[in-house]
C-alpha cells in the first residue's frame, strides 16, 4: 500500500490552501471595487520612490503621514509591472492572496504540533477561505499584508517558545526582523514586540544566559529597523519618527468625546450600533461626533504647525482633565473595535458578514471556556495564552484613539485560533475519559 510521507502531505496541503485562497481572492476579493482613499497614499510613496523622489507623496517634499510597509512591498511590482498600472496593481493583490494561503498554511503547521491533523487542516482551510479576509486581498492597505506578519510572528514566537533555552539566536532575530516590518506596515505594533518579551521571560524561567542573550538579540533587531528610518526621516527633515500619521486628528476626535457627558458617551454608542444594525442609518448627534464631520473640523483648524501644536496641547488638557469620560470612552472603542466590520452595501454580503462574525466569536468563546475549564494540557494553553496576548495588546492600545472595527481584522485568525485550540482540548479531554471508562466484553 503507498502511504504518503508527511512532508509531501505537506506539499498537498499547501497547494490545497493556496488553491482556496485564490479562488477566495477572485470570489469575494474582485467583485468589489477596491477603495483608493488610503491606497492612494501607499501609492504615492511606492510611486515616488521608484522615481527616485524620496519618501513623499507630491514628489517634492518629505511626508510621514504613511507608515513605508505597505509602499515598500508596492514597490518591487511598479518597478516590473509599472507604476499604478492596473498590471501592477492586480498583481500586488493577487500576490496578497497568496499570502493568505501561507498564512492557512502557518496555522495548519502550527496546530498540527499539538493536535489530529484533520482540525490542523481544517483550521487552515477557514483561514484561507474566510470570506473576510479574501474580501482584503483586492485592497491596497495594511490589512493583507499586517496579517501576514501577524501569522509570520506568531510562528516564530510558537517555535523558540517550545524549547526557549535550545532555540538558536537567528530565531529570534527572524523574529526581530518580522517585529520590525510589522511595526513599519502599522506603527501601532511599535511596543508589542517588548510587550511580548516580558511575558516571554516571565514563561521561560529559570532564565538562562541564552534567553537572555537571544531575548535582547531580537528587541536589538527589531530596534534597528524603525530607527534607520526614522534617522532618514530626520536626515531630510530634521523630523525623528517614523510616522506623523493621523495621531493628532484622533487626539482630537477623542478629546471632544470626552466632553461629553456619561450618558452622552452612553448615547454616541448606542448611535453607533444602531447605525450598524439598521445597515447605515445615522442620527445627527453620531454624525456630529463621529471622525469624518470632526476630521473636517480638525482640517479646518490644523492650518499651521503652530495651530497643531495649541490644538494638541488643548486636547491633552481636556482629556487629563476629565479622565474618567475619556476612559469610558476608551470602553466605547473596544466594543467598537469588537464589532462587525459592516458593509452597507444592498448586498447579500450585508447579512452574510454578520453571520461570518457570529461563527467566529462564538467559536472563539467556545475556545476560550475550554482553556479555562481544563487542567493540565500546558503546551495547548501556553499557545492559547500567547495568542490572548495578541489579541489583548490590539485591543488595549487602539482603545486609546478612535477606531473602526477594520483595525480588529487583521486578528480574527487568533479568534479563530482559539477556537480550534478548544477544539483540540476538547477532543483530547474526551480522549482521556473514554480510556479511563471500563469497557465490557
Amino acid at each position: 500500500m503507498l502511504t504518503m510521507t508527511s512532508r509531501s502531505k505537506d506539499i498537498w496541503i499547501l497547494v490545497l490552501l493556496m488553491a482556496l485562497a485564490i479562488a477566495n481572492f477572485f470570489v469575494f476579493g474582485l467583485i468589489h471595487d477596491p477603495g483608493w482613499k488610503d491606497a492612494a497614499d501607499y501609492s504615492a510613496y511606492a510611486k515616488n520612490l521608484s522615481l527616485g523622489n524620496g519618501y513623499s507623496l507630491d514628489g517634492v517634499t518629505f511626508s510621514i503621514y504613511r507608515e513605508p510597509g505597505v509602499s515598500f512591498y508596492l514597490l518591487p511590482f511598479y518597478k516590473i509591472f509599472g507604476i499604478e498600472t492596473p498590471l501592477a496593481l492586480l498583481a500586488a493583490s493577487f500576490t496578497q492572496a497568496l499570502l493568505l494561503g501561507l498564512l492557512g498554511f502557518i496555522i495548519y503547521r502550527i496546530l498540527k504540533h499539538y493536535g489530529e491533523t484533520w482540525i490542523a487542516l481544517v483550521a487552515g482551510i477557514c483561514i484561507a477561505s474566510q470570506p473576510i479576509l479574501g474580501h482584503h486581498t483586492n485592497e491596497t492597505g495594511a490589512e493583507p499584508l499586517f496579517i501576514f506578519m501577524l501569522g509570520v510572528i506568531l510562528l516564530l514566537c510558537v517555535r523558540i517558545m517550545r524549547s526557549p533555552a535550545a532555540a538558536p539566536w537567528y530565531w529570534y532575530a527572524l523574529l526581530g526582523l518580522a517585529f520590525g516590518y510589522e511595526a513599519l506596515v502599522r506603527f501601532q505594533f511599535v511596543l508589542f514586540p517588548f510587550f511580548i518579551a516580558f511575558f516571554y521571560l516571565i514563561y521561560a524561567r529559570p532564565l538562562s544566559w541564552q534567553v537572555m542573550r537571544n531575548t535582547i538579540i531580537a528587541l536589538a533587531v527589531f530596534a534597528v529597523i524603525p530607527l534607520s528610518f526614522a534617522s532618514y526621516i530626520y536626515a531630510n527633515t530634521g523630523v525623528f519618527a517614523v510616522t506623523s500619521g493621523r495621531q493628532n486628528d484622533m487626539l482630537y476626535y477623542r478629546a471632544v468625546r470626552a466632553e461629553l457627558s456619561y450618558g452622552e458617551i452612553t448615547r454616541y454608542l448606542r448611535d453607533w450600533l444602531w447605525r450598524s444594525i439598521s445597515g447605515g442609518e445615522n442620527t445627527q448627534f453620531l454624525t456630529d461626533n463621529e471622525f469624518k464631520k470632526l476630521g473636517y473640523e480638525y482640517e479646518t483648524l490644523a492650518t499651521t504647525s503652530e495651530a497643531v501644536a495649541r490644538i494638541r496641547a488643548k486636547n491633552i488638557h481636556t482629556i487629563l482633565s476629565r479622565p474618567g469620560h475619556y476612559l469610558y470612552g476608551n470602553v466605547v472603542e473596544m466594543v467598537k473595535l469588537g464589532y462587525i466590520e459592516h458593509d452597507y452595501s444592498d448586498t447579500l454580503n450585508r447579512y452574510f458578514r454578520p453571520v461570518q462574525y457570529l461563527f467566529i466569536y462564538s467559536f472563539f468563546l467556545f475556545g476560550l471556556y475550554q482553556l479555562i475549564r481544563t487542567k493540565g494540557k500546558g503546551d495547548v494553553r501556553a499557545l492559547g495564552i500567547l495568542a490572548l496576548l495578541f489579541i489583548f495588546y490590539n485591543i488595549i492600545t487602539l482603545s486609546f484613539f478612535n477606531v473602526v472595527p477594520r483595525f480588529n481584522t487583521p486578528y480574527l485568525p487568533f479568534f479563530i485560533l482559539i477556537g480550534f485550540l478548544g477544539l483540540i482540548l476538547f477532543r483530547r479531554t474526551h480522549a482521556h475519559r473514554l480510556e479511563k471508562t471500563p469497557h465490557s466484553v
